[in-house]
């Protein structure tokens, strides 16, 4: 099963995240993507017992971050060094450098990360423009996590409003086997 977590407010009618969803239910792909509890004020531990009360109803394997849920990703690899997924596909996350205040739990984030160990293969993708995390945060990010990084030249936030409503290479990453 495929788990796909939103970011900081979800993710708008339209976008990538909601086509992937759609797609792969097309497919007959098992798909989960649920909405995050509190998304407009996250809180860290709500969101950690949250996802891992689906790792215990699902078989989850893979898993697809967007904006917000890159940061809570390296806390839950943290937090829960036993789950491992065959597939992380990490994108545009916001910078860890810089507190969202709606989402103040989230920060800062822990000094070791376990992202390296918590699947067998894993890939960051980022854009040299997002208005979320700059450049100098993005490889900021990318050195952090020390993991194969795709870079998006152009492409904002990766995002609908950066013309990604049809992603079809994150789709073919995320299936491949």
């Amino acid at each position: 099963m495929i788990l796909i977590l939103h970011g900081w407010q979800g993710s708008n009618p339209g976008h990538w995240q909601i086509w992937m969803r759609e797609k792969l239910e097309k497919n007959n792909i098992s798909v989960c993507m649920p909405d995050l509890p509190n998304k407009d004020f996250p809180i860290l531990s709500e969101w950690s017992d949250f996802v891992c009360s689906l790792f215990t109803k699902y078989p989850i394997n893979k898993v697809v971050c967007h904006s917000l849920a890159n940061v809570f990703w390296v806390h839950f690899s943290n937090k829960y060094p036993e789950i491992h997924i065959q597939r992380l596909l990490l994108v545009a996350p916001v910078s860890f450098n810089k507190i969202i205040p709606e989402a103040k739990s989230f920060f800062p984030l822990p000094c070791k990360q376990n992202i390296i160990h918590s699947s067998d293969k894993k890939l960051l993708v980022l854009s040299n423009n997002d208005p979320y995390c700059s450049l100098k945060d993005a490889y900021y990010i990318e050195k952090y996590l020390n993991i194969k990084t795709k870079w998006l030249p152009d492409s904002g936030h990766i995002n609908i409003d950066s013309g990604f409503g049809v992603w079809n290479f994150g789709y073919k990453w995320i299936t491949d086997n």
